[in-house]
């Protein structure tokens, strides 16, 4: 790049004399840039005469040794002069002088003979096509061998970049290359068009805007070439000067516009990347802003303005795709790629207008290459963006139909638990109506049944003389209840009369009744706190009160309370503590209740002769000191599927009505809860046959005075 850059920096070197250059043999070309000596006409007015040898500026002439004379966008006018030596063996062969650059606007061509008149050869763009001598998108003038040395004087103004590629070459050598680049450009814009064709027939199918976009920018890219190239000029406006001049200013402000806006699109900036998205909205305002004034401003304004625009353009929509290609947007990898070899090739093109580069194949037709080789690149990543917007939608799919598919599963589940709740509260609701009907009819039936077994007598007194007598009859069975007797002993006064019960039962039968009562009435009032008890722990209203207690004094009341019990089931209690002495901070009340709980199944669920083993020992909960209480009975034991639900409200191993033992199912579930408010634990552990083991462990300490659930 410093090699190029350094063959751009014009000779200062003042030129006497002419350099003559050797005519060309056949089969040769000759570049003729270093050869050449150049003249800056800042006027733009002086004439052949006055830049003769023996003109008013002849000592204004400066060597140049480049290639290509590169002057960049200037307004000035230059000549240049060289001397044509007659070939040492002259040919038949039929030349060409041709400038390779088809956007100079004015060339006047002299050729001054010693001997010969002078001839003058007007080319440039700002002459109608077909007054040109060869019809050709670049400047071509036959040119024949001379038969004396000629001096050649080129004249040449341009608002475009000042760039004068001049040679002279066979004409046949120029066919051959000609059709080759002919061929080269029609792979090259048929490639494009045909990317153009099948996008845009993506975007009929599918009216996604990435493919209008890329349409609109390819398009574009391809008329800027063509413009470029000389093409345009040549096959699609070649009468049309004023647009010829403009066509460039207008189409690369434009086209950046379009590359901007399918950035904007494909990278999907306002989602990705809002910030970056501002910036292109700014540089796509000033684009389509610098089109639109193009066409009425100056070209050699504008053009300057839109290389200005272009470089900080093609940064931009490069380094957009870098920066969401390191944020992992996968689009964005393909869309840099693309980008390498435009960018590329669009800074070289842009330096080469700048005069700070030589004008030759690798600058003038690499972005060329490069542009096709985006346009399949860019097509490629459309596809695979429509392909992965696929995928992403079938995945999305796969996830709705999954998420679809666990809902309908939790759906089914809460289902399954709702109607497993409502079975558990119609079984809870009949158990607990047969728990309440069945004390009730005996505090009701037996008090009927005792009434019975008292006969009423009627007692006739006479308030005269104080007599009594007994009778089986009352004042209903006279025939005038108004007409009393009268005293038989005193004959003063009528008697008056009363009546009283008097028990005629067996008296053991009495008890036994009265006994019912009472153990009905004490079922009843359990059935009772047992609703209380689990509507408050439900309502998050349960307050617990601890207190420093002995272990062995609420052992000692709960045997007194459940003694009668177990002796009435034939079932022995055993008690023991591990240590005596143990104390801990609890809710006397409360753990009294835990144990009659537990104890109580435990005697419910064995049979006579069984025992039930109450143990307390030392234990660690949650790395605090702690108590242990076991509850073991050898009863029937609880099948291993009810063990993970036993805890829960309205919960029982057999809930049917018909079932042998009585109960609400809430024991169990009343104290885990007052367990997990002391901060405590509950499990169990059973086998079928042999009995269960119910144990749970409770801090030692409990630092809250009172303590509500929540």
């Amino acid at each position: 790049m410093c090699c190029l850059f350094a063959s751009t920096v014009q000779a200062q070197e003042p030129a006497h004399d002419l350099r003559p250059v050797s005519w060309p043999s056949p089969g040769e070309s000759i570049n003729l840039g270093p050869f050449i000596d150049y003249l800056k006409d800042e006027s733009g007015t002086l004439t052949l005469q006055d830049v003769s040898p023996d003109g008013s500026h002849s000592s204004h002439w400066l060597r140049h040794d480049a290639q290509t004379p590169n002057f960049g966008f200037t307004e000035d006018t230059y000549w240049f002069r060289m001397r044509l030596a007659p070939p040492t063996q002259p040919s038949e062969a039929a030349w060409l002088f041709r400038i390779a650059y088809p956007l100079l606007d004015e060339i006047d061509i002299h050729l001054v003979g010693l001997t010969q008149s002078n001839r003058h050869i007007q080319l440039g763009d700002r002459v109608p096509f077909h007054d040109r001598a060869l019809k050709h998108r670049q400047f071509l003038t036959p040119v024949e061998e001379p038969d004396e040395t000629t001096d050649v004087y080129i004249r040449v103004q341009s608002t475009s970049s000042l760039q004068v590629p001049m040679e002279i070459l066979e004409e046949r050598d120029f066919l051959i290359e000609d059709e080759r680049r002919v061929i080269a450009y029609g792979l090259l814009f048929g490639s494009m068009l045909v990317m153009i064709l099948y996008n845009i027939i993506i975007y009929l199918w599918t009216r996604e805007t990435n493919y209008l976009t890329y349409c609109i920018y390819a398009v574009g890219l391809m008329l800027l070439f063509v413009a470029l190239a000389g093409l345009g000029f040549q096959y699609l406006w070649p009468e049309s000067l004023i647009w010829h001049e403009k066509s460039q200013a207008v189409i690369i402000p434009a086209t950046m516009a379009a590359a901007v806006a399918f950035n904007r699109s494909f990278l999907a900036l306002k989602r990705q990347a809002p910030g970056l998205d501002k910036i292109g909205l700014v540089i796509f305002a000033l684009s389509i802003l610098l089109s639109f004034t193009a066409l009425v401003a100056p070209y050699s304004l504008i053009i300057k303005l839109d290389i200005a625009l272009l470089l900080p353009g093609c940064g931009f929509v490069t380094l957009t795709g870098i920066h969401l290609w390191k944020r992992g947007y996968r689009p964005a990898r393909y869309y840099v790629i693309s980008w390498a070899a435009v960018v590329i090739g669009a800074v070289l093109l842009g330096v080469s207008k700048a005069g700070f580069l030589p004008s030759n194949m690798m600058t003038d037709n690499g972005i060329i290459v490069g542009t096709v080789a985006q346009l399949m690149l860019l097509s490629y990543a459309l596809a695979d963006r429509v392909n992965q917007i696929k995928a992403d939608k079938e995945r999305i799919q796969r996830e709705a139909l999954n998420e679809q598919k666990r809902a309908s599963e939790e759906l089914q589940i809460a289902l399954t638990k709702a109607e497993e709740a409502n079975r558990l509260k119609s079984e809870f609701l009949a158990n607990i109506s047969h728990e309440l009907r069945t004390p009730l009819n005996a505090i009701v039936n037996l008090p009927a049944g005792l009434l019975k077994q008292f006969e009423t007598t009627y007692i006739w007194s006479c308030p005269s003389c104080g007599a009594q007598f007994q009778s089986d009859t009352g004042p209903e069975s006279l025939e005038d209840p108004a007409q009393k007797p009268e005293c038989p002993d005193c004959g003063k006064a009528s008697l008056e009369a009363s009546s009283q019960s008097v028990f005629a039962g067996n008296s053991t039968e009495q008890i036994h009744f009265l006994k019912r009562i009472e153990s009905s009435g004490r079922h009843l009032l359990a059935v009772v706190n047992d609703l209380l008890d689990i509507s408050k722990l439900e309502a998050d209203h349960m307050k617990i009160y601890p207190a420093d207690i002995a272990v062995a004094d609420v052992l000692s009341e709960v045997s007194g309370t459940m003694e009668t019990l177990a002796e009435a089931k034939g079932v022995q209690l055993v008690f023991s503590e591990s240590e005596p002495g143990l104390t801990l901070q609890v809710d006397r009340v409360k753990l009294a209740q835990i144990l009659i709980n537990l104890i109580g199944n435990a005697i419910k669920f064995t049979p006579k002769d069984g025992h039930v083993y109450i143990k307390v020992c030392p234990d660690i909960l949650r790395e605090e000191p702690a108590l242990r209480f076991e509850v073991e009975d050898t009863g029937d034991g609880i099948p291993a599927e009810y063990l993970k639900v036993i805890f829960e409200s309205f919960r029982q191993v057999d809930g049917s009505h018909t079932r042998q033992h009585q109960g609400t199912g809430l024991g169990l579930a009343i104290s885990r809860r007052l367990i997990e408010l002391h901060r405590g634990k509950i499990d169990v552990a059973s086998t079928p046959g042999e009995g269960s083991r119910f144990w749970f462990i409770l801090p030692l300490v409990n630092d809250a005075s009172e303590q509500q659930q929540g």
